[in-house]
């Protein structure tokens, strides 16, 4: 299947096509679920925010449609990055986190600690999204400099420039939070 079988699907899901959304799913769940599971704290958060995902995929606002402007996976990762980092700063995420921290049971996803990896889902909210994108793809997925810049539509130069900015601006903002821990 190519690109242009994926814009058709996608178009026909948008316009209530059941079948072209079930097609586009089977062919694009992995990859969407390999992006929010990145971000999520466990399974059930991960399966709630691809599903998050997949519904801006198919009802998302008028405008937020693939516009052809990169490739239907680079869509998808924004679409699937938002998603998780919307969910991960969300009153759920939040009480789930503060749950695990005060003795509930913590899986292995959620470990070491689960106040921290939302403090970190929270800082990384905050990066510019074309540095977030960058340190999501090489320092998270383990994508090398020359995947993230032809799935981002940028430079080799410009993607490794964006990886040092979030590196540094996470150091900077978590520092405080690092030191508390080592304590």
């Amino acid at each position: 299947m190519t690109d242009d079988d994926d814009v058709t699907l996608l178009r026909l899901a948008r316009s209530g096509d059941e079948d072209a959304a079930r097609a586009f799913h089977r062919r694009h769940a992995g990859y969407l679920w390999s992006i929010v599971r990145r971000f999520s704290f466990d399974d059930e958060d991960a399966m709630d925010a691809a599903q998050d995902a997949f519904l801006r995929v198919f009802r998302g606002p008028p405008g937020s449609a693939f516009d052809g402007r990169s490739s239907v996976r680079t869509w998808l990762f924004r679409v699937a990055s938002s998603a998780a980092i919307d969910f991960a700063r969300s009153p759920r995420a939040r009480r789930h986190a503060v749950l695990a921290a005060a003795g509930e049971p913590a899986t292995l996803e959620s470990a070491p600690d689960p106040v921290l990896r939302a403090r970190i889902a929270d800082e990384l909210a905050r990066l510019p999204r074309p540095e977030r994108e960058t340190f999501v793809l090489c320092a998270i997925m383990d994508q090398d400099h020359e995947i993230a810049a032809a799935t981002l539509g940028t430079s080799l130069s410009s993607s490794r420039r964006r990886l040092a900015d979030a590196k540094s601006k996470l150091r900077r903002a978590l520092a405080h939070v690092m030191k508390d821990w080592s304590a």
